[in-house]
């Protein structure tokens, strides 16, 4: 039994305060839509009606279901019953989750079921609704995620939400943090708690680049090589960073993420960005950074090493692999090797059964379509050289925006630096423009569309003249998402975790925000008004400061981190929910009535007494098959099989058979009948109380 303290108690309390508050001040309708719920990221629309409901030491997760939830369902289910016992919602301890028929639903449930929602073209998997009484809050998603995402509105509301109805789903299908655990080392107790954190604030995708130019920190339990056709062979561990994760973590990272419900998308850097690496094989070298992809074994070289961890992660589920192939040393597509080189790759992992992704500066202006359109293009560098957004996208290739401008963070580096303020609602734009141009007035902060703020058109969620973001027609849903990239390029291991991630958390917390939910403010402009509109629901109006204290300050998960980098190691292990059972009524005592009644003998009652037993038996028996029953139909079914056994008439033996069609006269002659009838019946009754005693005996002692 979980140990209730103090501070847990005033949390009871603060929550009973505010949901009596809330019921007070829910008959003036649906006004505070945004001020009442601190949902982490906003809710996308929030009808709000009276009163409201909150979680209760009665209430259950209910999953409405004939079959027992299996697999993501049920490890969702208890991940999320865990979390709101450790956040100490209700009771505090950990909820029972049952399933079974909506009938058997009870006051304070949190209902779950499996169904179609509103998604507006967005992955719906990720998306659910809630319908909010005082009695129930009922969830409706697609999937898991969707479950996932909704208990944290909930939990993130400390259980206590005002009546009516939720709709949310993301803009975009990805929310994202890149991780650049190659250059310095991130323990992975830290890796762990940014999932937990990253899930809590509905963000779905992690980069882990462990491999780069001043570290290569993963480290396989077998780091043996062949390559060259056989020819070539060497154990790789002198390669690998003397601080460095090893397969048993990387296998507990990923089995973390596949169960909060975050993509893990494996990063190896080539070909440039391979300076540890190539300093152990200084014949393959290109320069420093960059191997040789025109010698034919230093290309057999790297392409054998990317299989060998291509192969490792694919065992373990993940179907993304980032090739990065950025910042090569003479390598671009201007080179006919460097485009043999990224379709080979692509090709070999595809085979594998990935989804493969690459950055954007490797492909220049004009050459979108010679690099394989089935790669996913990660833009970051938005100079004129390269090709631009509306360049790749009308050439088949899917974007995410992983904008430097806005969304990166480089240790050290002053000159990647973009507020959390600017990125929420800011008007920032660089130094060569101009700050009071209307246009950047009016195109406040950032969105997943805005892929760099150089230059007017540029820094619009359209190129040329067209739409990006919100995307129409043929290039609807192409920009994929956007990712905030944590780079370590002046770090080494002496900086601490908890220094860089009290550095980058408000700015992944803003990113969640706006990724989610986009601010259609960041979207205005005067000079491309042609009435069409702009096809996104309208953001939070919150200013930035208000956002930090109301919903920022819900934003840290169970075992997630604080806004200074500490771990929550209170909670690193959850309470640990029970089993999922199917909720029945208690059928025991009507069981136990239906077996001794089965034990009468037809023959010795009245036809017309035992066609009353029968039909009653039958409905008694039905009842004790329905799993689904309610506790008023076993009550009722249970009270009907006494009654009609206690109507019960023996047949009066001592009749002659030439009697039996002169009742008045048996009545007569045969005074002691009824009083028979009665007798027999009593001694019937008696047993079937004596066998519902026995049963309540047994549930007292149980209990």
């Amino acid at each position: 039994m979980k140990q209730k303290t103090i501070a847990s108690k005033g949390k009871k309390l603060l929550a009973a305060f505010v949901a009596g508050a809330t019921f007070l001040s829910g008959f003036s309708t649906a006004v505070h839509a945004e001020s009442a719920a601190a949902s982490m990221p906003s809710v996308k629309n929030y009808e709000k009606t009276s009163g409201s409901f909150a979680v209760s030491d009665q209430s259950r997760l209910y999953f409405v279901s004939d079959t027992m939830p299996t697999g993501e369902i049920a490890d969702t289910l208890k991940l999320v019953a865990g979390e709101s016992a450790a956040k100490e919602i209700g009771s505090g301890e950990v909820m029972d989750i049952v399933y079974g028929s909506a009938s058997r639903v009870r006051s304070k449930d949190i209902v779950i079921r499996l169904g179609d929602v509103e998604n507006d073209g967005a992955d719906p998997l990720q998306a659910y609704e809630m319908e909010i009484t005082e009695d129930n809050v009922t969830i409706t998603a697609e999937g898991a995620l969707g479950i996932k995402y909704a208990m944290n509105t909930l939990m993130q509301n400390n259980g206590v939400l005002e009546c009516g109805s939720i709709e949310d789903y993301p803009d975009v299908k990805e929310r994202s943090v890149f991780l650049d655990c190659g250059r310095k080392f991130y323990e992975a107790d830290t890796i762990k708690a940014m999932i937990k954190d990253m899930s809590w604030n509905k963000m779905n995708v992690l980069y882990l680049d462990f491999s780069n130019n001043k570290g290569f920190r993963f480290a396989l339990d077998d780091m043996n090589l062949t390559w060259a056709d056989g020819a070539k062979s060497d154990d790789l561990s002198k390669i690998v960073s003397q601080k460095t994760l090893r397969e048993s973590d990387m296998d507990e990272i990923l089995a973390l993420a596949d169960l909060y419900g975050v993509t893990v998308i494996p990063t190896l850097n080539s070909p440039g960005h391979m300076d540890t690496i190539l300093a152990s094989y200084p014949q393959y070298q290109k320069s420093a950074s960059t191997i040789n992809l025109d010698d034919p074994e230093a290309r057999s070289f790297v392409m054998n090493l990317v299989e060998k961890y291509a192969e490792y992660f694919r065992s373990r589920g993940c179907t993304f692999f980032n090739i990065s192939a950025d910042e090569a040393t003479g390598y671009d597509t201007k080179s006919q090797t460097y485009i043999d080189y990224t379709s080979d790759l692509n090709a070999m992992l595809k085979e594998m059964g990935y989804q493969v992704r690459m950055f954007n500066d490797g492909i220049k202006a004009g050459d979108a379509n010679l690099i394989d359109t089935d790669i996913q293009v990660l833009y970051w560098e938005p100079g004129t050289a390269n090709a631009n957004v509306l360049e790749l996208l009308k050439s088949g290739h899917d974007l995410v925006n992983f904008a430097a401008d806005y969304m990166y963070y480089a240790y050290g580096n002053g000159s990647f630096v973009c507020s959390a303020n600017n990125i929420y609602d800011g008007t920032y734009v660089r130094e060569t423009h101009n700050k009071d141009d209307e246009i950047a007035q009016h195109n406040k902060g950032w969105n997943p569309g805005k892929f760099s703020k150089m230059g007017v058109k540029q820094q619009m969620s359209f190129i040329n003249g067209e739409f990006v973001y919100p995307t129409q027609g043929e290039l609807s849903g192409k920009v994929l998402g956007a990712s905030y990239a944590i780079w370590a390029d002046n770090a080494n291991d002496s900086v601490s975790d908890q220094s860089i991630i009290k550095d980058v958390y408000d700015k992944i917390k803003v990113t969640a925000e706006r990724s989610w939910r986009v601010n259609t403010d960041s979207i205005q402009d005067p000079l491309y008004d042609d009435g069409i509109g702009y096809d996104v629901e309208q953001g939070s109006q919150s200013d930035y400061e208000e956002f930090v204290k109301r919903q920022m300050a819900n934003s840290m998960a169970p075992g997630g981190m604080s806004n200074d980098g500490v771990i929550d190691t209170a909670n690193t292990v959850l309470p640990q929910a029970g089993e999922i059972t199917l909720d029945t009524a208690d059928k025991t005592a009507l069981d136990a009535a239906i077996a001794e009644v089965e034990k009468l003998d037809a023959s010795k009652y009245t036809m017309d007494s035992w066609k009353q037993v029968e039909s009653a038996l039958e409905e008694a028996k039905a009842v004790s098959a329905d799993q689904g029953a309610s506790d008023e139909a076993v009550a009722a079914a249970e009270e009907n099989l006494k009654q009609a056994v206690a109507a019960l008439e023996l047949k009066n033996t001592a009749t002659k058979p030439d009697e039996e069609a002169r009742p008045d006269e048996d009545k007569a002659e045969n005074p002691n009948t009824g009083t028979a009838n009665a007798s027999a019946s009593l001694l019937l009754m008696g047993t079937l109380l004596s066998a519902a005693g026995a049963v309540l005996v047994m549930r007292r002692k149980k209990a």
